[in-house]
C-alpha cells in the first residue's frame, strides 16, 4: 500500500535523525569534558538544526497516518492503534519502526541530560576557580533540589531550568 509505505518511509527519517542526533549527543560531551566551548556551541547548533528537521518530519508524519488512515476507510483523526490493527502488511513494519524510535529518543533524552550535568559542573568548576582566586572560602551548603548553594547569599548554582 502506497500510503503505508510513505509513512514507513518518513518513519525511517525521523529514525536516522534520532541515530544523528545520539552521535551529536556524544561529540557534545567530549567536547564539554575537554571544556571546549567553541566545539559545545557548534554542537549545540546542530542539535537545534536537528531538532528543526525532527519537527518537520513529525508533522509529515502525522499527515501521513492521517492520509493512510483515510485509505484504510477511517476518520483522518484515527490514532496509530486503530490504524495497525486495521492495516495488514506493513503494520509489523510501522511498529516495529515506531518502537525502535521509542527506543532511540529515550536514549538520546538520557544522553541530553548527562550533557547538561557536564554543562553544570562546569560551570560550578569555573565558579569554584573564580571563588578560589578571589580568596574567598564560603560555606557551601546544598539546597532542597540538591544544588549548591554559597554562603550566606544563598545563590544557587541552579540555571533556570
Amino acid at each position: 500500500m502506497k500510503e503505508a509505505q510513505q509513512l514507513l518511509d518518513i518513519l525511517a527519517k525521523i529514525l536516522s535523525s534520532f541515530e544523528e542526533l545520539c552521535s551529536v549527543l556524544e561529540l557534545e560531551r567530549e567536547a564539554i569534558v575537554a571544556f571546549n566551548p567553541e566545539a559545545t556551541l557548534a554542537f549545540t547548533q546542530r542539535k537545534e538544526s536537528i531538532a528543526l528537521k525532527q519537527a518537520a518530519l513529525v508533522k509529515a508524519q502525522r499527515r501521513a497516518l492521517e492520509i493512510l488512515a483515510e485509505a484504510l476507510t477511517l476518520p483522518p483523526t484515527a490514532d496509530l492503534d486503530t490504524v495497525l490493527e486495521v492495516l495488514d502488511t506493513d503494520g509489523e513494519a510501522i511498529e516495529n519502526l515506531f518502537t525502535e524510535i521509542k527506543t532511540i529518543a529515550l536514549k538520546a533524552k538520557s544522553q541530553n541530560l548527562l550533557n547538561r550535568r557536564f554543562v553544570e559542573h562546569s560551570l560550578l568548576y569555573i565558579d569554584n576557580t573564580v571563588q578560589a582566586l578571589r580568596g574567598g572560602n564560603k560555606l557551601k551548603t546544598y539546597n532542597n533540589k540538591g544544588r549548591l548553594n554559597y554562603g550566606r547569599l544563598g545563590r544557587s548554582t541552579e540555571r533556570n531550568s
